[in-house]
């Protein structure tokens, strides 16, 4: 009769967290959505009144506020939301821990600011350095609130604090940049979000720290964090190395250049491919344990982001110029080639950007590090030894080192599940094909049509765009109606 209590207890305690994490599903998505799309969107409006150097300043800044992050944390708000027993004791390990690692962070950067400084040959860093890393001490003050309520599924709550981290910059970024304070704009806007949300968490969370400190249960805590930020250190070579690179052979205008080109990019394609990888993760989970079905699904949908991304990958390349001409101005230029460079990067990049996804819905989260760590020996030698040479060599170089990663996923695919690499020769075939006349139209149209000045060149370039879509979707129609037909009702399938 017992095992029978307990079990039904233990069958109520998983309906309850699965009634929890649905019902939170909706904040969870929106929290994570906001800063990605409205983050890119305000700085394309912020490229308006600041200058690369701007830009550049505050993105080597952001490299060591993120490495610095790395070991702050520590892993060990990650820890916190995994805790069954000592919750109290763990809340304040972590809370302490966190304090403790951010003040000798923050001392350690601070006093090595200048040399920093002096390596990237930028005088202007030593002090937007000092301020910005205050961003980790206020982190620090926060993570335990953020876990516990992340482990409690409380997520409309964690969404409320995100919108004031969100919004906050803009109300100080606009009226300083307007005043002309600079890169100065950037790191006081970006500061305050920190502050803000900080104290959003604080109103809303009811636990506090109380002065104690479990050695036993932090030996357990610390023990988890390490394998965390590993792989947390890995992640920030793969995503800083490249601007690294670039503002120690090149200067902060180059490094302005590209990462505004690179946001831009990476919010055209993320935001219509993300959705679709969430679709697929739930799908890809229900079906691991059926590997036929699971290879069939993989290759459809890896057929779907092929039709997608290659079209506008090619799109992208050709109204670069156009795109550079509405958005930003004369002291951008020399970003419609980033732009170009980089739309082909993603291209390449999206044509098994599904496979991270899979490897971990099947239970595989162990490739993607992996995967992460043999990256690191031809990524960051390619982007020391092309950055040298220019920004256009370094996009270059970024490409071919897009083209070895998709070459590493294929083999990797081939090995887990028996998937030959000619599946993507299969899935591209076709969408090469259709973007052929798209791609002569678009080109003809974007260099024989005149200016793209002002609201009548953006007009002009909504219609180039609308245009060139339905000569790609009739081509794709005329090459095969029945390729076009299977193509479209997958994504109807998706979006619904």
């Amino acid at each position: 009769m017992q095992k029978t209590e307990i079990g039904d207890s233990n069958l109520h305690s998983a309906q309850n967290v699965k009634d929890k994490a649905i019902k939170s599903m909706k904040w969870s998505v929106l929290f994570e959505l906001m800063p990605k799309i409205i983050v890119p969107i305000t700085t394309l409006i912020f490229v308006k009144i600041l200058l690369p150097e701007d830009f550049g300043i505050m993105t080597i800044a952001t490299i060591f506020v993120g490495l610095a992050g790395t070991f702050q944390d520590f892993g060990l708000a990650k820890a916190l939301v995994r805790e069954i027993e000592n919750k109290e004791e763990s809340a304040d390990v972590v809370f302490w821990s966190n304090v403790v690692l951010s003040a000798v962070i923050y001392f350690l950067i601070f006093i090595s600011a200048p040399l920093i400084s002096l390596f990237f040959k930028e005088p202007r860093l030593t002090d937007v350095l000092r301020v910005l890393c205050l961003e980790i001490v206020v982190s620090s003050l926060i993570a335990v609130q953020y876990a516990i309520l992340q482990r409690d599924f409380k997520f409309k709550k964690i969404f409320l604090s995100g919108i004031g981290f969100v919004v906050a910059p803009i109300f100080i970024t606009v009226p300083l940049a307007i005043l002309h304070f600079g890169v100065w704009a950037l790191v006081l806007g970006s500061l305050s979000g920190y502050v803000v949300q900080a104290i959003i968490l604080w109103v809303q969370s009811d636990w506090r720290p109380k002065f104690r400190f479990s050695i036993p249960v932090a030996k357990k805590i610390f023990n988890f964090g390490a394998w965390v930020t590993a792989e947390s250190f890995i992640l920030w070579l793969l995503s800083y190395g490249d601007s690294g690179a670039i503002g120690y052979f090149l200067d902060v205008k180059d490094v302005g250049i590209y990462y505004i080109g690179l946001t831009f990019i990476t919010l055209i394609f993320g935001t219509m491919f993300n959705p679709i990888l969430s679709v697929a993760y739930s799908s890809f989970s229900k079906l691991q344990n059926s590997p036929d079905d699971l290879r069939n699904f993989f290759v459809r949908s890896s057929h779907l982001l092929a039709i997608l991304c290659i079209p506008m990958g090619a799109g992208l390349i050709l109204t670069a110029f156009p795109v550079y001409t509405i958005f930003f101005q004369n002291n951008w230029a020399g970003i419609q080639v980033v732009i170009a460079l980089l739309a082909a990067v993603q291209m390449v990049a999206w044509l098994v950007g599904i496979s991270p996804t899979l490897y971990r819905a099947i239970g595989r989260p162990d490739i993607n590090f992996k995967i992460g760590v043999a990256s690191l020996f031809f990524y960051i030698p390619a982007y020391i030894y092309f950055a040298q040479f220019g920004l256009f060599i370094f996009c270059v170089g970024r490409l071919l080192v897009a083209i070895g990663t998709d070459i590493i996923h294929l083999v990797v695919m081939n090995r887990v599940l028996k998937i030959h690499p000619r599946y993507l020769f299969d899935i591209t075939k076709i969408p090469l094909l259709a973007v052929i006349p798209m791609s002569i139209l678009v080109y003809f149209a974007v260099n024989f049509s005149g200016s793209f000045l002002g609201w009548l060149g953006a007009l002009k370039l909504l219609g180039i765009i609308v245009l060139g879509a339905g000569v790609y979707a009739g081509a794709l129609y005329l090459i095969s109606k029945e390729y076009f037909k299977q193509s479209f009702s997958l994504f109807l399938k998706i979006i619904r």
